[in-house]
């Protein structure tokens, strides 16, 4: 809303340049959606990070790159480094490349997920190392996901100083090692095949189908240096610097996401909310139940009299109505008759008369009770199933040399004393190795068993004695004797009354004769009247129930109907934030609002920032990523290809102290270990 004031006097400055900021805005989210839609609709990677330069295997931009990009880098780099320096190096003008999926079939590598439980490209990832006149160099170049690194780095004599390179071989103790293993398993792995007439393609990761006769030439490499707000860049090319001058001031900015509103930063975020309820019922009706089961009822009460017949007393039968109910009952009258009870079957009767008694004898056998005890007979002290006892000790020592010193301590060695040696690659070429003591202790168990820490155990003696708690004990078995007893029946058509020595059998013969009774009136009934004039009546109240449809509140809005009616409104809000302005990193801030400025305290300088990309003449187009990317035209229709599935061998892999493992093979790879012991190899350590 503006008043009449505003109106006469506009702020064009103002005005414009939130034009300008809201025009920017526009171009920036239109030239993400339009990257989107590219990215979905045509399969091209877009702003990919790249690293392609000569150094010590690290990524001098770690900023342009994840965590997990940056950890399994590292991971491929450094395992393929200490094969090659170990295992394999070219001959002089040789150069020897493995992709990443053979480094896994090797072992070297073990499988390892990305982010997001997605695998890098094994095929455009690989490692080289490079031989010239004995110069080592080693290229390694990662691509996961939409992320590529390419590094490279000299490997100098010094680092390849190790057996079969240098004169110099050191020969130490039997140590311990790991080996490992592999294991194959089947799975599935994606084929892509193209349509008739189109060639199957790479843009960056993902695989495209072409048509058309492909001109292809290399992209070219443009490299930006930039400064940011409040630096001029000085120099060119990498030694291209940005300088802010002591004293030097530099106008303020808003944070990201707000602009510039008079003397402060702003921001203004509406939104809306729908809001439910449940629907109500008219005046004077209930509601009950919820949701789609709600019911709105009302209840009408009236009263009336309600008379029934008289009823007969429990046990007699009514006969006749009205005035004439008449209620009576037949009653057994008997005639008592007994005999002696007899015993059941299996059973021995003794005495007669009260004195009867029956009588078996029953035996049974069941499982004794097993109870079993453990003993130390080689000594120690017992611990539920095992004795325990004190490892015997020996220590024993020795060297381990390095190239660069560790301290005059290193991993409880002590440093004694260095050596010179010369190199492989000319005989002007030495090398200083520090020397260390070493000494470690081994436990082991003279009494037998197996030794953990210091401590050693074996497993107890056991013995298993067995006991009975009823009868006599035969092997692991009780046998048990019993004479059970039993109560004396009844002959047929006789019934049994008292119990032990009191039981008695007898039996009724019945005779019949006939009771009268008046007439009640059941419970809840008033009685008028009495004998054949009874009476029984209540009054009764009457129930009857009125229902409607539930409706909504004021303010909102009815859907559906009956029990299934919903009520909902929706409410719009807004609400603004505001900010201070902020200074360029380097530069001071003082004062707030309009008053903010940016002063340099002292002469700034920084690198500028290096942004490399690869672009392509115009009329081509450019596929892949980084350095790998190609400017192609004459391609005149590109399609996804259809992915096809097919069954692969792969193999899993672990590391083990063991020499052999079931269902598993050894790969030939093996490493120095800490936990396992020196017992398990005839191998010998080359330390460098």
């Amino acid at each position: 809303m503006y008043t009449e004031d505003t109106r006469r006097s506009i702020d064009w400055p103002s005005v414009i340049k939130k034009g300008l900021i809201i025009l920017i805005v526009a171009l920036v989210i239109f030239l993400i959606i339009w990257l989107f839609a590219r990215n979905n609709n045509n399969n091209v990677n877009v702003n990919v990070g790249n690293d392609n330069n000569t150094n010590n295997g690290t990524l001098t931009n770690p900023d342009a790159y994840s965590n997990e990009f940056i950890n399994g880098f590292h991971y491929v780099h450094d395992i393929a480094k200490d094969y090659f320096l170990v295992k394999e190096l070219p001959a002089n003008g040789q150069t020897i490349k493995y992709t990443l999926r053979e480094l896994i079939d090797k072992g070297l590598i073990l499988p390892f997920t990305y982010k997001d439980n997605e695998t890098c490209d094994v095929e455009a990832s690989y490692v080289t190392v490079t031989n010239e006149n004995g110069k080592y160099s080693m290229t390694t170049t990662l691509v996961c996901g939409r992320e590529v690194a390419k590094t490279t780095e000299e490997l100098g004599c010094n680092q390849l100083c190790v057996s079969g390179n240098c004169k110099v071989t050191i020969v130490e103790n039997k140590l311990a090692y790991e080996y490992q293993f592999r294991q194959a398993y089947s799975t599935t792995e994606n084929v892509y095949i193209c349509p008739d007439g189109y060639t199957k393609s790479m843009n960056g990761n993902n695989v495209i189908c072409v048509k058309g006769d492909e001109t292809t030439i290399n992209s070219t490499k443009l490299t930006e240096y930039n400064c940011p707000e409040g630096y001029t860049k000085t120099g060119s090319g990498s030694n291209t610097m940005c300088v802010a001058d002591k004293n030097k001031t530099t106008a303020p900015t808003c944070p990201d996401g707000y602009y510039q509103s008079g003397d402060k930063c702003t921001r203004v975020s509406s939104s809306q909310k729908t809001e439910t309820t449940e629907a109500t019922c008219p005046s004077g009706y209930t509601k009950s139940g919820s949701g789609s089961n709600i019911t709105c009822s009302k209840i009408n009460t009236s009263t009336r009299v309600e008379t029934i017949e008289a009823i007969c007393p429990n046990g007699y039968t009514k006969s006749g109505n009205g005035s004439n109910i008449t209620c009576s009952q037949s009653v057994a009258s008997s005639k008592t008759e007994t005999t002696n009870p007899t015993c059941p079957k299996g059973y021995t009767k003794s005495g007669s008369g009260s004195k009867i008694k029956c009588t078996k004898t029953t035996s049974s056998t069941v499982n004794a009770t097993a109870k079993k005890s453990y003993s130390c007979p080689n000594g120690g002290t017992l611990s539920g199933t095992k004795c325990k006892y004190t490892a015997t000790g020996k220590k024993s020592t020795y060297y381990q040399s390095f190239i660069t010193s560790k301290g005059k301590t290193y991993n409880g060695c002590s440093l004694v004393g260095t050596y010179t040696s010369p190199c492989a690659s000319g005989k002007n070429c030495t090398q200083t190795y520090y020397r260390y003591l070493c000494t470690t202790t081994t436990y082991s168990c003279p009494k037998g068993g197996s030794v953990s820490g210091t401590t050693c155990s074996y497993n107890a003696t056991s013995k298993t004695t067995y006991s009975c708690s009823k009868g006599t004990l035969s092997g692991t078995k009780c046998k048990i004797s019993d004479t059970q007893s039993a109560n004396p029946t009844c002959p047929s058509g006789y019934t049994k009354s008292g119990s032990g020595s009191n039981i008695k059998c007898s039996k009724s013969v019945p005779t019949t004769i006939t009771q009268t009774a008046n007439p009640t009136c059941p419970i809840g009934y008033v009685q008028s009247g009495s004998g054949a004039s009874i009476s029984c009546s209540k009054n009764v109240v009457a129930n009857t129930t009125d229902t409607t449809n539930p409706i909504c509140p004021s303010g909102y809005a009815q859907i559906g109907s009956g029990a299934s009616i919903q009520c909902s409104r929706t409410t719009a809000f807004s609400s603004a934030e505001s900010k201070d302005f902020i200074c360029p990193d380097g530069f001071t801030k003082t004062g707030s609002g309009a008053n903010t400025k940016c002063t340099a305290k002292e002469t700034l300088k920084k690198n500028a920032t290096v942004h490399t990309d690869y672009v392509c003449p115009n009329g081509y187009t450019k596929y892949g990523i980084g350095s790998n990317s190609k400017c192609t035209k004459g391609i005149t229709s590109t399609v996804n290809p259809t992915k096809q599935t097919k069954e692969v061998t792969k193999y899993r892999y672990k590391w083990s102290c063991e020499t052999t493992l079931t269902g598993w093979e050894r790969t030939g790879n093996y490493r120095q270990s800490t936990t396992c012991t020196n017992t398990n190899t005839n191998e010998e350590v080359i330390v460098k």
